[in-house]
């Protein structure tokens, strides 16, 4: 099972975040050449799961400058 979910970043706008249910595996800019170029994210669950909710931890910590 594949999840996706968005991020708002602070300085580079919205990420895009992919996931199965053992880890990452994607993390685009939006508008980025190559977007989501191997997933067809219209399959993925429109949510996020517990390694997304990490990736949004570590990315606010990354943010705040921790």
């Amino acid at each position: 099972m594949l999840y996706c979910d968005t991020y708002e970043t602070p300085i580079v706008g919205r990420l895009t975040l992919l996931a199965n249910d053992d880890a990452l595996v994607g993390l685009w800019f939006n508008g980025q050449a190559h977007f989501a170029a191997n997933y067809d994210l219209s399959q993925a669950e429109k949510r996020s799961n517990a390694i997304i909710d990490t990736t949004k931890r570590w990315l606010d910590r990354y943010f705040a400058g921790a």
